[in-house]
């Protein structure tokens, strides 16, 4: 038996199908089309048997990565299945090794263990989808891949193979043919930790999950506590700028106020010298001026202006008649 493993859309069960040509369903998106894993029986040209074991993706948007070893774990259980070797699948076509990709391949490491890494082949596959233009940046990557100590080099230099996966039959078949020559007979890491029971959770791929699964825990925390933070900043930075602009309305506010009151007390003390005037004229309007005067017979008379005068100087002469 040999098991296939690698991530979501890395062409593990096209892998399967074209090696083995035998119909098995192929997903082309994100989403694993394998649920659980599948065993394909096919006959190589000396008629020796081999099994191939399709497994679910890893890097699943819709299922977490201990479901899937989970899956895998139960049927190597189930089926006490003999691996003779496995086969990692890792796209040449993606442009970066991200994190999710390291995760998969410590995934894969933990799965073997160090001792297996003799009956372990590391492929690269989509070559066939590469256009010639950018088939010159795939080899600059692939040598990236096998060179790298903190990547694919220090499992090549405990006997690990690596080999390229050109998407058709002969590719395929000299891939079960390298691992066929120096077949396994010992087991897996995660099948020696399986014999003593014990949750997946508690074996070393299970560990490497859970692992990543605190770090994007702590990395959700800090990210919910950076927000807060920038959200408390902010409220208190709209609470300043609302002060600040209660304060400028109370000062234009008594401003205002201010000089109404100057214009009002202008306004008032106009009034008061303009009605001054008036009303000094009016006095003198109904008050008669007087004026001294001599008459004839050198007696002082007193002469009145305005409607009094006549009536007075009538009684002035009345009184000089008597």
């Amino acid at each position: 038996m040999i098991l296939v493993l690698g991530g979501t859309g890395t062409g593990k069960s096209s892998f399967v199908a074209t090696t083995s040509g035998q119909a098995v369903g192929v997903g082309h998106d994100l989403r694993s089309f394998t649920a659980t894993c599948q065993a394909v029986e096919f006959n190589l040209a000396d008629r020796q048997v081999v099994q191939l074991i399709d497994t679910p993706g890893f890097s699943d948007t819709s299922r977490p990565d201990l479901d899937v070893l989970k899956a895998i774990a139960g049927w190597l259980q189930t089926n006490k299945a003999a691996i003779a070797g496995v086969v990692y699948l890792h796209r040449i076509d993606e442009r970066r090794f991200t994190g999710t990709h390291r995760l998969v391949f410590d995934i894969v490491r933990a799965i073997c263990g160090k001792h297996f890494y003799p009956h372990l082949v590391l492929c690269t596959t989509m070559w066939d989808k590469l256009h010639r233009d950018v088939l010159g940046e795939a080899e600059e990557r692939e040598s990236e891949l096998v060179g790298a100590e903190d990547l694919w080099n220090p499992l090549l230099e405990r006997q690990a193979e690596y080999m390229r996966y050109t998407g058709d039959r002969a590719s395929g078949l000299a891939i079960i043919q390298k691992l066929l020559e120096h077949p396994a007979t010992g087991k897996m890491e995660l099948q020696l930790e399986l014999r003593n029971p014990c949750d997946v959770e508690d074996t070393r791929a299970g560990r490497v999950i859970t692992a990543e699964l605190r770090k994007k825990e702590e990395r959700l925390r800090q990210e919910r506590l950076k927000e807060e933070e920038e959200e408390r900043e902010l409220r208190e930075q709209l609470s300043l700028e609302r002060e600040a602009l209660q304060r400028d309305e109370q000062k234009k506010r008594e401003q205002e106020a201010a000089m109404f009151r100057r214009t009002d007390r202008r306004s008032s003390g106009g009034s008061r010298n303009e009605r001054r005037p008036r009303e000094s004229r009016d006095v003198r309007e109904v008050v008669p001026s007087t004026r001294s005067n001599r008459d004839g017979k050198g007696r002082l008379t007193e002469l009145h202006d305005g409607a009094g005068s006549a009536s007075q100087s009538r009684w002035g002469l009345g009184f000089l008649r008597k």
